[in-house]
């Protein structure tokens, strides 16, 4: 994997690959099963699974109900996001434990078509990268800083 270092508060900042992706067959084919299960007020939770599944709670013990099961395919998935600005969840590596990573929202990937592809299983990976630094204590309604948080800052990201 490329390393890949950008300096802070210099604007959004671009990298694509050498090589465009080439995903197999077999992972264009791959599929997950899931499980619906709503609540009496209407949540909805997906569950990893083929089988029906019982006696599920959510937090706060209400139970869940599964209504029912759908199955998503990595290609049909895929041409959804062609062409989208999709957010990339990003973990700090090294920093210490009781921290947290409050970095969100700062990472962006595209995946699209190459204008000159020779082979129907070729994408192009783009990412963009918000390198505008937050105040320190600045944060979104659930506690995280929208885009890069100073305490991040130095640490790499996986």
């Amino acid at each position: 994997m490329d390393k890949i270092e950008f300096l802070v508060s210099t604007g959004v900042s671009f990298y694509s690959p050498d090589h465009d992706l080439r995903f197999s067959d077999l992972l264009l084919q791959r599929k997950w099963p899931y499980r619906v299960l709503q609540s009496a007020s209407g949540a909805i939770s997906l569950q990893t699974s083929s089988e029906a599944i019982t006696n599920a709670t959510a937090p706060g013990n209400e139970p869940l109900i599964d209504i029912g099961g759908l199955v998503v395919r990595f290609h049909d998935a895929l041409q959804t996001c062609l062409g989208k600005w999709i957010p990339l969840p990003f973990s700090r590596k090294g920093a210490p434990s009781n921290a947290p990573s409050r970095s969100v929202d700062w990472v962006r990937g595209i995946i699209q078509r190459p204008p000159l592809r020779t082979d129907d299983n070729l994408f192009r990976l783009i990412l963009a990268v918000d390198t505008k630094l937050n105040a320190p204590g600045s944060q979104g309604a659930r506690g995280d800083a929208p885009g890069f948080a100073t305490e991040d800052v130095g640490y790499p990201f996986e």
